[in-house]
């Protein structure tokens, strides 16, 4: 939150985003309330909320949307496949929570968040 819209054009270079993927990827983002828009000469898309209120959580789950409940099988295999699912799904969107965009955007990467 600079305080001036950036153009998809500069957002799309910026971030090496394919132009024609990245107005899709602005409408979910500001359906989800993180990004606002702004038309006219002056407009274009910035952050409704600062980097270290927007998580890695929150777009992941803004673009590509919550997992929905995994469908559980008849056998037991199913249902164990299906509860490890879930599990691994809770411990990635809360670790993803703990990520922030103001923390992405310092430079250099902490070594801790390499794997």
């Amino acid at each position: 939150m600079d305080g001036f819209p950036r153009r998809m054009r500069e957002i799309a270079h910026a971030q090496g985003i394919p132009r024609k993927y990245l107005p899709k990827i602005l409408l979910h983002l500001k359906a989800a309330g993180l990004v606002q828009s702004a038309r006219g000469s002056g407009g274009g898309y910035q952050l409704a909320l600062s980097p270290a209120e927007i998580s890695l959580s929150h777009v992941i789950v803004a673009v590509d949307g919550r997992d929905s409940a995994l469908e559980r099988g008849n056998s037991v295999a199913a249902r164990n496949l299906s509860e490890a699912l879930g599990q691994i799904q809770t411990a990635y969107h809360e670790s993803l929570a703990t990520v922030t965009i103001a923390q992405l955007a310092r430079q250099p990467v902490p070594q801790d968040w390499v794997i």
